[in-house]
């Protein structure tokens, strides 16, 4: 298995318990699920950045991350308003 996607698997699987066990703790779920998913998100760019070629640059690994955190911020403004 190749390092790079080995070092992924990882990732997730530790992402899955963090979530699991900061369940109940509020903020800290927030913060940590934004996290997570800008980086996975980072990862998902810079993969199909480096094997899918279009002829130009369209930095995926760049607009991903921050599509993923504004999303995480919409979620939690929208959450939050709920309240």
């Amino acid at each position: 298995m190749d390092g790079f996607i080995f070092i992924l698997l990882i990732l997730l699987a530790l992402t899955a318990c963090l979530l699991y066990g900061m369940k109940g703790t509020g903020k800290r779920v927030v913060y940590l699920t934004a996290v997570t998913a800008t980086l996975l998100a980072w990862c998902v760019g810079l993969l199909l950045d480096a094997y899918i070629d279009f002829g130009i640059d369209l930095a995926f690994r760049i607009l991903f991350p921050i599509l993923a955190m504004g999303l995480c911020i919409l979620k939690a403004a929208a959450k939050s308003k709920e309240d």
